[in-house]
């Protein structure tokens, strides 16, 4: 609690990571995200948000033996609980329309969805955001697999495009610019 009160009497921001703030099956309200804060989607030890949505780290974790039996069932089990709180946040604050189809079993991930978990993350009250380029390009991807050395080949992932391609990408501008209009709203 001292390390807390210190870091915030110092204006010191706190890591506030979307993927962790699920509770009670729902995610915060856009005023409700800590505002001296750097805010994200996922970090550097968890999947991109495409690899999030489709369980590829928890197959990964089952195909290497890292976990199994009830521990991988009860973690898939907890995926469908985050990603339902997740559609159910966007639907409450209006990300998403009511008539919108699809829930956390059946629903893919894909461009809009993208878009719309960005814009929640952009539309909130916390002073910085960052934005993973592996979440704007849709890529499965797990650049780190957290308790593998040697079975996974950490940080030896790739982006799928490089960047001078990332940045003249007309789709990409327009996904900056929706982050960036959502900042200043």
């Amino acid at each position: 609690d001292e390390v807390r009160w210190k870091l915030n009497e110092f204006r010191i921001f706190s890591y506030f990571v979307l993927y962790f703030a699920q509770r009670n099956n729902m995610y915060p309200l856009k005023q409700d995200f800590p505002p001296h804060a750097f805010a994200t989607i996922g970090t550097h030890d968890v999947p991109s948000l495409q690899s999030f949505w489709h369980c590829l780290d928890l197959a990964l974790f089952g195909q290497l033996g890292i976990l199994e039996g009830d521990v991988l069932k009860e973690k898939y089990d907890q995926r469908v609980v985050d990603k339902q709180a997740l559609l159910d946040s966007l639907h409450r604050d209006g990300y998403l329309p009511p008539d919108y189809w699809g829930d956390a079993l059946s629903m893919a991930m894909h461009d809009n969805l993208n878009r719309q978990i960005h814009r929640y993350l952009a539309e909130s009250e916390s002073q910085l955001v960052g934005v993973q380029l592996e979440n704007l390009l849709s890529q499965e991807v797990s650049f780190n697999l957290p308790g593998t050395s040697t079975e996974y080949p950490n940080w030896q992932k790739k982006l799928s495009q490089s960047l001078e391609l990332i940045f003249d990408d007309a789709q990409m501008t327009a996904f900056f610019s929706l982050i960036n209009q959502a900042r200043r709203a």
